[in-house]
């Protein structure tokens, strides 16, 4: 019985040659695989995007606008950050009673 065990050890085929590693396709990593995996991912996720980039776009607008304009620019910096923290907290309220409304029961 070792014979045989012997002779079918010589007959193996080992191969070490590893295939070489190929890099991971470019859409599934760095700044375009975070992109499309959390900001593209569903049709809700696109929408929610594009409206919330044209968003920033406007306010961005409106506050260089102010700048440029009345030369107060701590007045337009003060304006940005008060509409971010009520777009903040509309978000908020809105993910909260969303969390009410489908809530775990449990015992």
């Amino acid at each position: 019985m070792s014979e045989q065990m012997n002779a079918d050890a010589g007959q193996s085929i080992i191969n070490y040659d590893d295939e070489p590693a190929r890099p991971p396709p470019k859409l599934e990593v760095g700044l375009a695989g975070w992109m499309r995996q959390n900001l593209f991912s569903s049709p809700a996720d696109i929408v929610v995007t594009i409206v919330t980039s044209l968003l920033i776009l406007g306010l961005l607008i409106v506050t260089f606008t102010i700048i440029n304009q009345s030369g107060q620019s701590v007045t337009g910096i003060v304006m940005v950050m008060l509409s971010y923290l009520f777009i903040s907290l509309c978000i908020s309220l809105l993910m909260n009673m969303v969390n009410q409304r489908y809530q775990l029961v449990t015992r």
